[in-house]
């Protein structure tokens, strides 16, 4: 017996011999890819932004609950705010620690970032890792810790 190679074939179809494209000023050659299925492909190629949104997963809204010393409150020094942020899956949770970080800058220390802590499920948060690392879902609490 003998093995059976197959090539994948790319069809494209040349306008150019039945196509007056004299009023044609675009320099795409008049090129129509054709998909899978065999019909030309209207759809635009995917953005290199929308593949690395698309790549970083769903986006998930985050309540960022705050607890420690922050001057921002108007009735005690050591009240509760909270944040919702929206964040993608695959973000880092720096991302959230930065926003924070902004939010709270009266309340920090110089070097400032070293005192904000993130928990979630009881646990401080790696701020290299992301949401999906902790199996976060929409509208899940974090805890933001200042010390």
């Amino acid at each position: 017996r003998q093995a059976q190679q197959h090539r994948a074939t790319e069809d494209v179809i040349d306008l150019d011999d039945d196509y007056d494209d004299s009023s044609d000023n675009d320099d795409d050659d008049d090129v129509i890819a054709i998909g899978d299925d065999g019909a030309p492909s209207s759809a635009p190629p995917p953005s290199a932004a929308a593949a690395a949104a698309a790549a970083a997963g769903p986006v998930i809204r985050i309540t960022l609950r705050t607890h420690g010393n922050t001057s921002k409150s108007s009735s005690s020094s050591s009240a509760q705010q909270q944040h919702v942020r929206k964040i993608r899956m695959g973000d880092k949770l720096s991302k959230l620690h930065e926003f924070i970080c902004k939010q709270h800058v009266n309340d920090l220390s110089s070097g400032g970032q070293s005192s904000v802590e993130l928990h979630f499920d009881g646990q401080r948060m790696d701020l290299n890792q992301t949401p999906a690392n902790y199996d976060m879902e929409d509208e899940d609490m974090v805890d933001v810790v200042i010390k």
